[in-house]
């Protein structure tokens, strides 16, 4: 955390969060999420969720983000177990924005 390269990459989006789960890294903002292994090289997800990603964290077992609802749908809450698949939560009774998410896996 003392010396930083700035390697050129330049995602098309404001990052708001980034994490890691060992293996990827899953960036989120202002237009959906990327994904990288190496934090140099981002991809562009085939079935890229669009919209305002506020948050990502993983938990252990699944990264989770929070979003402004997704498409014009109640979806806020989606989760994955590699950062590359995604799985709308059945959180219809949360009808807002989440801006944030903390994860907790025992």
């Amino acid at each position: 955390g003392i010396t930083w390269l700035q390697d050129g990459t330049n995602l098309p989006m404001d990052i708001r969060r980034i994490a890691y789960n060992g293996d990827t890294y899953v960036a989120v903002g202002s237009s959906g999420y990327y994904y990288s292994n190496d934090l140099k090289t981002w991809i562009t997800p085939d079935t890229k969720i669009t919209g305002q990603i506020y948050w990502v964290d993983w938990n252990g077992t699944y990264f989770v983000m929070g979003a402004r609802p997704i498409s014009g749908s109640t979806v806020n809450i989606i989760y994955s177990t590699d950062g590359k698949n995604w799985t709308a939560s059945d959180n219809t009774q949360i009808t807002g924005t989440v801006h944030g998410i903390s994860s907790i896996s025992y």
